[in-house]
């Protein structure tokens, strides 16, 4: 080969061989482009289900780390205690904290909501939804228990269920190195609290309280959705500009959508629910279904008319709080062994109601449907020979 060919080659051979490496920086350039994009996009639409123009704003996107910072503290305090106590001293602006667990932290986020979200109408064209609060709810996921509270929580529409805005997920590495898969709920805020110490012997503000609450979960229940954690604290009322109150069904971290042509559904070794409203199929047999709300109407009410909750308990020196969970005791008053009194300035109406909500045999309680023309819930009264025939027992 001749010299001028044999540079002619190696020209060729460098000209490729730069070619091949600007290829390569380009291909690595556009790789590097593509992931930031996504990884900004997968932040910025990272919710599932949401008004379809809701727009989550930087500063909320701050506020959430701030969160996970904090509620990452509290949860390193060895007790429940000091968890509620570190959690209650959180100091963010325009959030107030109000309730902490293992898996959750609720927030009152107020002030100017859009420098945070941006919430419109039906359409793009729609203004803004104008809030001056909202309610923050930070969930971790755990994956392996299949949890519905975001589809059900955006699916269900009705005027005694509270509203959930838009959900956004997003991963959390924690203190202990684990990577949590978090779900955010922005939901409305309700400002009326049923409580016992509020609401307890006053009995028509119990028919209100359960005629509201089972028209909800009538609701529900026309869309197989059971909620299986029925209790005081997960009913709220919003109070409205004639001074009226309207209660509503909050929270379906535990609630199932039961399969089609079915009313209930064994989900093994799972208890869904909180102690001491648990019926006994959940509690005995890990069945969760329609019916077991009932039980739970039932408990409510009785809490409300004997002013008490704090059943099945024992003292305990062992205990932070002095008092233990007597699941012996719980499980004889689900067995029937055991009864629980129901105090005897209580009216024979709102009485037979806690007894046909708490029938032990869960094929024999009535639907949310059926109990809605109950007479407590009517406001009539039973005939003299039923009244009479009354036991102030369950």
């Amino acid at each position: 080969m001749s010299k001028r060919a044999f540079l002619s080659v190696d020209k060729i051979l460098k000209t490729e061989l730069q070619r091949k490496k600007i290829v390569i920086l380009v291909a690595t350039q556009c790789s590097i482009l593509f992931m930031l994009i996504f990884f900004l996009f997968r932040r910025k639409n990272n919710f599932m289900g949401a008004l379809q123009h809701t727009l989550i704003l930087d500063k909320m996107y701050d506020l959430f780390d701030q969160i996970n910072s904090e509620v990452d503290d509290c949860l390193k305090k060895p007790t429940r205690k000091e968890q509620n106590l570190e959690f209650s001293k959180i100091e963010i602006l325009d959030l107030d904290p109000i309730r902490l667990s293992e898996m959750t932290a609720v927030f009152e986020l107020k002030g100017n909501i859009s420098d945070y979200i941006l919430i419109k109408g039906e359409n793009e064209s729609a203004p803004s939804v104008k809030m001056e609060k909202i309610i923050v709810k930070r969930v971790i996921l755990k994956i392996e228990n299949s949890p519905e509270e975001e589809r059900i929580s955006l699916i269900v529409d009705n005027p005694h269920i509270m509203k959930t805005h838009f959900t956004y997920r997003c991963n959390y590495i924690n203190h202990k190195g684990v990577d949590q898969k978090l779900l955010w709920l922005f939901i409305e805020p309700l400002n009326v609290k049923v409580s016992i110490k509020e609401n307890g012997k006053k009995e028509d503000e119990i028919r209100h309280i359960m005629k509201d609450t089972l028209k909800g979960l009538s609701y529900l229940h026309s869309k197989n959705i059971a909620h299986l954690d029925l209790k005081l604290s997960n009913v709220m009322g919003e109070r409205r500009e004639d001074n009226s109150i309207i209660y509503k069904i909050i929270d379906f971290g535990f609630s199932r959508e039961i399969p089609k042509n079915k009313v209930e559904q064994v989900y093994p070794k799972r208890c869904y629910g909180t102690f001491p409203y648990k019926p006994p199929e959940v509690w005995v047999s890990s069945i969760h279904g329609l019916s077991s709300d009932i039980w739970c109407i039932g408990a409510m009410s009785l809490f409300l008319a004997n002013k008490k909750s704090s059943y099945f308990q024992k003292k305990t020196s062992g205990d932070a709080t002095g008092n233990a969970k007597d699941y012996t005791e719980f499980r004889s008053f689900l067995d029937g062994r055991l009864f629980i009194k129901i105090d005897t300035d209580t009216s024979p109406e709102l009485v037979s109601f806690i007894k046909t909500c708490m029938r032990r045999n869960r094929e024999e309680r009535p639907t949310a449907e059926q109990l809605l023309n109950h007479e407590f819930i009517q406001g009539k009264s039973l005939s003299i020979e039923a009244a009479r025939s009354i036991r102030y027992n369950i």
